[in-house]
């Protein structure tokens, strides 16, 4: 009785601790699947699709740690604006087309544009 006992303990601690250690994601994936759609034939395409979520989150932090393409993106669309939109898809596709096309144009880090380190076939964050 005295194992069940602690086996239960320990299951519960785990799980306690496995619970809290999961990230809250804000990563959405319309943008993921759209960023795919919008630059399939590109340069960029392979880089982006084994970044996954790095693409405009920080690599093994928090996911509402965003690298400065995904904060960039973040000016276009907003939180509000996913929920207001996500039950009409062709619009929130718009939203985020023209997100992608608005934040191209800022400078990264490197000093080039988002667009740019893209066209090269570099991940579009300097980071």
């Amino acid at each position: 009785m005295k194992r069940l006992g602690l086996f239960l303990l320990v299951a519960v601690v785990a799980v306690t601790i496995t619970a809290a250690s999961v990230e809250n994601a804000t990563a959405l994936p319309a943008f993921n699947k759209q960023f795919a759609k919008t630059y399939k034939d590109s340069k960029v395409a392979a880089a982006a699709k084994a970044a996954k979520c790095n693409l405009c989150h920080v690599e093994k932090k928090k996911k509402s740690e965003r690298n400065e393409y995904g904060q960039a993106l973040s000016k276009f669309v907003t939180k509000d604006d996913y929920k207001e939109l996500k039950g009409d898809p062709d619009k929130l596709e718009a939203k985020i087309e023209k997100a992608f096309e608005e934040a191209g144009k800022l400078k990264s880090a490197s000093g080039k544009t988002f667009a740019e380190r893209m066209e090269a076939g570099d991940l579009p964050a300097a980071e």
